[in-house]
């Protein structure tokens, strides 16, 4: 069995585990050194809070000024004094140190992913932005030659009634000077 987890370990101090692991734990504690360490610990930490006592407290009394402040203080170290037994506690019995290497590494393979990723999206978007603009463009040309050729037709058409135009009265002319020769 691997070392059980300190959620499981907490369980089985309280004896909140099925009974076939409430066994395979116990089992593991007695051979484990380790576990059996922290399982002990833990075991005479509770047994001592269990024997703490408050002593019986005198009437309360309306205090003020410096009893007062005194009293806070008291109450206030009482409490740090408490975070910080806690604190030690939980850092003795806390597995060993993560290896930072291997966080280092994991944090630059998710920093590399979301880059990768909002990499990737910025270029979709580029690209959407890109064809779009381009297919604006390309519309705008079209647009344009089709002016060009409807000005160009446009001004052919009106050529082309000129150059008929200038032929008729040439015709017209020939005809005249023909009738009137001698």
């Amino acid at each position: 069995m691997n070392h059980p987890s300190h959620e499981q370990l907490v369980d089985f101090l309280d004896g909140e585990l099925t009974e076939p692991l409430q066994f395979e734990i116990e089992q593991h504690v007695k051979s484990c050194d380790e576990c059996g360490a922290i399982v002990n610990s833990w075991r005479g930490v509770r047994s001592q809070l269990a024997a703490w006592k408050l002593a019986e407290r005198a009437p309360v009394r309306a205090t003020t000024g410096r009893a007062a402040l005194q009293q806070n203080l008291l109450r206030i170290a009482a409490a740090i004094a408490l975070l910080v037994t806690g604190y030690a506690l939980a850092r003795i019995s806390s597995p060993a140190q993560p290896d930072m290497n291997q966080f280092r590494t994991e944090l630059a393979q998710q920093i590399r992913g979301e880059l990768r990723s909002e990499l990737q999206t910025e270029l979709a978007t580029f690209a959407e932005s890109y064809v779009t603009e381009q297919r604006a463009q390309q519309q705008a040309f079209v647009q344009t030659v089709h002016e060009l050729d409807a000005g160009w037709l446009a001004a052919l058409g009106r050529l082309r009634n000129d150059i008929e135009t200038v032929a008729v009265r040439t015709q017209e002319e020939f005809a005249r000077l023909a009738s009137s020769a001698p």
